[in-house]
């Protein structure tokens, strides 16, 4: 993986990170059976099996394509992490 590839993966995850809204009231409730830490925890497997690559053959894929549906798909992301409960 060079320098672009893993500037643009820490891009990516940054931009997930940076743009969480402070309360998430326009954001979808997860399922009522997970709240709280229950929620997190299901959500973070989730975001680990989102975070890898799509695989051509057996070469990670970071082109500027594949980038950019991850890119497009953090707002979802930042929607289910918004509306986890985290009062209590």
């Amino acid at each position: 993986m060079g320098i672009s590839d893993t500037r643009s993966a820490v891009a990516v995850t940054a931009m997930l990170l940076s743009g969480l809204p402070a309360h998430g009231a326009a954001a979808a409730k997860p399922p009522t059976y997970l709240s709280g830490y229950a929620a997190l925890v299901q959500l973070f497997e989730q975001w680990r099996d989102f975070e890898h690559p799509l695989m051509q053959g057996n070469v990670p894929d970071y082109g500027p394509a594949a980038m950019a549906a991850k890119a497009a798909a953090l707002p979802t992301w930042q929607k289910k992490l918004a509306a986890i409960d985290t009062q209590g």
